[in-house]
């Protein structure tokens, strides 16, 4: 399996020191690169994809499309082969490979299991607990499993937590609200980590043009 990294990752992350801090840097001037600036603005995004997956895997990405576009959420294909053309990423020599085998070898597994849809059992059932919380169970089913599995499943003991923390927020926020104003099942797997709701109490317009809580 051959893998790529992003080029000048650890310079523009200075203050990075684990693969679990919760951020990673974009730096205001980040369009002004030349490279930055061939990409189409699809493309774009999927270049900030790139970033963060870097910063999960301490810059050792596997060099398949498919598990990218998996492990990012993307609905486009990903063109590796043009971020290498325009010098974004470069291609791990064999030396450095070598050097990096133990940094990846979670990330084979992980790779594996998105790569050949062998979830566990259990990691399925309790996916299926979940979507069954959701007040609007719509969307690719399949789709948004790939996207929790990416997220919580791989780390569960982390994740699932904050997952059942944005869960019962977005269940609060849309009370009473109707369904087709809700995020459908797969919208909210997708996008869940990055999720803003409001939980503060309804308010509800009173005959005379009050408010009553």
């Amino acid at each position: 399996m051959d893998y790529f990294r992003v080029k000048n990752f650890e310079r523009y992350q200075p203050k990075r020191k684990t693969k679990h801090a919760p951020w990673v840097c974009l730096y205001v001037n980040w369009t002004n690169d030349w490279a930055v600036g061939q990409l189409h603005d699809s493309y774009k995004a999927h270049w900030i994809g790139l970033i963060c997956v870097a910063h999960t895997t301490n810059n050792q990405i596997p060099y398949d499309a498919v598990w990218i576009k998996k492990r990012c959420g993307f609905s486009s294909p990903v063109k590796i082969e043009l971020f290498e053309k325009l010098g974004l990423i470069e291609k791990l020599d064999t030396k450095t490979k070598k050097h990096a085998n133990e940094k990846v070898s979670e990330n084979i597994i992980e790779y594996k299991r998105i790569k050949e849809k062998e979830y566990d059992s259990k990691l399925i059932e309790l996916f299926d607990k979940d979507w069954e919380e959701l007040p609007r169970k719509e969307g690719n089913r399949k789709k948004a499993m790939d996207c929790w599995m990416t997220t919580v499943g791989f780390n569960l003991s982390k994740a699932h937590p904050k997952f059942k923390k944005q869960l019962q927020d977005f269940k609060k926020s849309v009370e009473g609200r109707e369904k087709k104003y809700i995020k459908t099942g797969e919208v909210f797997m997708r996008n869940w980590e990055s999720l803003v709701f409001d939980t503060s109490p309804n308010i509800k317009p009173s005959k005379t043009g009050g408010a009553i809580l």
